[in-house]
């Protein structure tokens, strides 16, 4: 199935209530066993903050008929940092890179998060913990 991107540039235009309804409903706090991460809000508390500030962007893939992952592209001090949540049940089919290739289209050079649940994704994408990436950098698949 095909997955769509859709990117809400927040200083800009209000994303819709549905999508982020699907943001709040899926994130790794829900789904703390299934992921296993400690800091499980972490993403969901800055979406509320680039929100309520008006500021950063909200990636979210779609794939025609029901949103299946979403992503935050902000800046945090001089970084420019990436964070994606794509639900158990629709990892593995190439969301997470999708968004994260579209996180590097807009900022050109994002840091992520050193999180085992998330280690495997970045690493599968050419990235070692820890590190910066760009668009150019993605492994081709």
């Amino acid at each position: 199935m095909t997955t769509y991107i859709k990117t809400y540039d927040l200083s800009k235009v209000w994303p819709p209530k549905d999508a982020l309804d699907f943001c709040y409903r899926n994130n790794f706090d829900v789904y703390k066993k299934t992921d296993d991460h400690e800091a499980g809000g972490l993403i969901k508390s800055q979406l509320k903050e680039s929100l309520s500030q008006d500021k950063d962007y909200l990636i979210m893939a779609h794939d025609g008929n029901k949103w299946t992952g979403w992503a935050m592209a902000y800046k945090f001090d001089c970084r420019k940092e990436f964070q994606a949540y794509v639900p158990p049940r629709q990892r593995r089919k190439g969301i997470g890179t999708r968004l994260l290739k579209k996180a590097c289209d807009i900022m050109g050079r994002v840091e992520v998060y050193d999180i085992d649940t998330s280690n495997g994704f970045y690493k599968s994408n050419g990235l070692t913990r820890g590190e910066a990436i760009t668009g150019r950098k993605l492994k081709v698949k």
